[in-house]
């Protein structure tokens, strides 16, 4: 052996295990159905490796948490692709890129740094912070996204509408990328999409329904489809989740006093304290 070939020998003995090919990244903690793995069934319990390609059939569904407790569902007809994980909290260096190609998904962030991840698209890359967040791709190329927690900038990658970006930053918001009209403007579900040609169990089912490993419902159809999801970084002057109560009012039938204290509504309160466990002074959301 030449002395290059003993080291690069040397160099490869010595990377480290996230990076060999092949290297779990992550396991499947819950198939119903038919889900594959580069073309190969692959069952509850099972892992799931780099570069993988993810495959739900039409009447199943999958979930998947990477090693840094990512989670990400599969609704049916879904599929992904795992790009790249690494996550190596010894030495700091953190990396997940996947790639989202078709169907509806839910992602929810793990431990890793939220700058860590790289979430695309066909026609969008996202910069994660803090979030949980759901995406339909149809089969006709049009995007949706439905934010949960935290936040979430959406940049188009089309050679039409590149550097156009978006930041999703309020609870509920919903944005639309279409083929022929770029990347929206953040708004209410329905608003936002200015169509009503794809069913919301389609486009958002693990709404109703949420993952198994993650089955907290946080906001219900009803307040998506009419607006009434509490918006954190809105003026609490404009909040419609707010309203003035009687000082010291409690019991229901007690008698008011003199006004003054804002109330909050439990659903409310639980909402704002979700978004502020995951979003630390680093990962506000950048100006639109």
């Amino acid at each position: 052996m030449t002395w290059r070939g003993w080291v690069l020998a040397a160099l490869f003995a010595t990377l480290p295990s996230w990076v060999a090919a092949g290297d779990q990244i992550g396991t499947a903690v819950r198939i119903v159905n038919k889900v594959t793995a580069d073309q190969a069934p692959i069952v509850t319990g099972d892992g799931v490796t780099q570069n993988q390609t993810i495959d739900v059939a039409a009447d199943s569904l999958g979930e998947l948490k990477l090693k840094d407790d990512t989670l990400v569902a599969l609704g049916a007809g879904a599929r992904l692709v795992l790009d790249k994980f690494v996550y190596d909290p010894s030495t700091g260096s953190e990396n997940i890129a996947v790639r989202l190609v078709g169907g509806a998904f839910r992602f929810i962030t793990g431990v890793a740094s939220k700058r860590a991840y790289k979430i695309s698209t066909p026609s969008s890359v996202m910069a994660i912070r803090g979030t949980m967040f759901d995406v339909y791709i149809a089969p006709n190329g049009v995007e949706w996204l439905l934010l949960h927690v935290g936040s979430l900038e959406v940049c188009d990658t089309r050679s039409t509408g590149r550097g156009s970006c978006r930041v999703l930053k309020n609870p509920c918001d919903a944005l639309r990328i279409s083929p022929d009209q770029g990347i929206g403007t953040p708004g209410v579900f329905r608003t936002a999409f200015g169509d009503a040609t794809v069913p919301f169990e389609v486009a958002f089912p693990f709404v109703e329904t949420p993952p198994f490993a993650a089955d907290d419902i946080l906001h219900t159809r009803q307040q998506i489809e009419q607006a009434q999801c509490p918006r954190p970084y809105e003026p609490r002057a404009i909040r419609a989740d707010y309203t003035v109560t009687p000082q010291g009012a409690t019991p229901a039938s007690a008698p008011p006093a003199a006004p003054g204290v804002i109330s909050v509504l439990p659903s409310v309160a639980i909402g704002i304290a979700a978004a502020a466990a995951v979003l630390s002074d680093d990962d506000k959301p950048a100006s639109n």
